[in-house]
């Protein structure tokens, strides 16, 4: 870095009160949020459904290969290793009136780059006889965790996401409280300039009854260039026993999701996606806009069930908000 300054002792003073900045925005963000509550569809705080933020959401997920952001790690670790920048990120989840916070430092990188997240939200007053994907208990959660990763020359990158959930059921509901501790694995291949591959391994330390089955996702992204991307993902979800207060509502182990993104003027981006969640029996559409400032984004996006019977269920909607800052 260049700061015009001659003098060693300048360079190093400047040095630690840059590390002292980010210091604070770690503190500030990590430190100030509560959560109201409201019925949900996830399984649980750890599914990367409802932990991405707005420009993933906007994708309907399917950003397992995306290499120029920090807001798809929750589906693969790795892709953080090549958006070389420090960000603090706030989103917020309409439907489940959830806020996370993370903030991600890549600017080390290639040698190593890591950050960390948090993650609230209660879950009641929910139609169990309608969504059984929740378990069958009213409760608060609360997620936590930190995650790491490494560019491998200017091809391949490798994450590790490890998470703690605490699951609080309310009083006198006849559950007990609940804590797990999992991770996520991760490698992105960039095969050519346009082309890059994904794969990952979420929640691999989850057994038959925890909230969030194992996942293996496999991902690709074309990006023909700089206005233009097209993304596909598949995901194999492990299925969890017959006597797991979480179920699935289909046989069927197997999700896919593709989504395209249109970028104007390197500043607003527009992004449609299309989900077919085979375990949960349900198609999803999804669309969003995103503004990428020198410093400044902010994005939304909206997510419906194509699969929605009743009229209730056709308006309800998952809306995303998210803000980041980027140095």
């Amino acid at each position: 870095m260049q700061f015009g300054y001659s003098s060693k002792k300048r360079l190093l003073f400047k040095q630690m009160r840059t590390i002292k900045i980010k210091q604070s925005f770690l503190s500030i963000a990590l430190c100030s949020f509560t959560v109201s509550s409201v019925a949900s569809t996830s399984i649980s705080a750890a599914d990367p459904s409802f932990q991405q933020r707005a420009s993933s959401t906007a994708r309907s997920g399917a950003v397992g290969a995306t290499t120029n952001s920090h807001s798809s790690y929750f589906w693969n670790p790795a892709t953080n290793a090549f958006f070389n920048k420090y960000s603090v990120a706030l989103n917020y989840s309409q439907s489940t009136s959830n806020i996370q916070a993370q903030i991600i430092d890549a600017t080390t990188n290639p040698a190593f780059g890591g950050g960390m997240f948090y993650q609230q939200r209660k879950v009641e007053e929910v139609d169990w006889s309608q969504d059984t994907s929740l378990g069958t208990y009213n409760r608060s959660e609360k997620s936590y965790g930190t995650t790491m990763f490494s560019k491998l020359g200017n091809k391949m990158g490798l994450g590790l996401t490890v998470k703690y959930l605490q699951i609080n059921p309310e009083k006198n509901s006849g559950f007990k409280k609940e804590n797990y501790w999992n991770a996520d694995f991760g490698v992105i291949y960039k095969l050519t300039q346009e082309i890059s591959l994904g794969a990952s391994a979420l929640d691999f330390l989850s057994n038959s009854k925890n909230p969030s089955p194992k996942r293996y996702v496999f991902s690709s992204e074309f990006r023909p260039g700089p206005h233009f991307a097209l993304s596909a993902q598949l995901e194999h979800y492990n299925e969890l026993k017959e006597d797991s207060l979480f179920n699935f509502q289909q046989e069927s182990s197997l999700s896919w999701a593709a989504s395209a993104q249109y970028t104007y003027n390197k500043r607003m981006s527009l992004s449609a996606g299309y989900r077919k969640h085979g375990p949960w029996n349900q198609t999803r559409y999804s669309a969003g806009i995103t503004y990428h400032g020198q410093k400044l984004s902010a994005g939304y996006a909206i997510q419906g069930n194509l699969t929605a019977e009743t009229k209730e269920e056709k308006k309800a909607q998952h809306h995303n908000f998210d803000v980041a800052l980027t140095f």
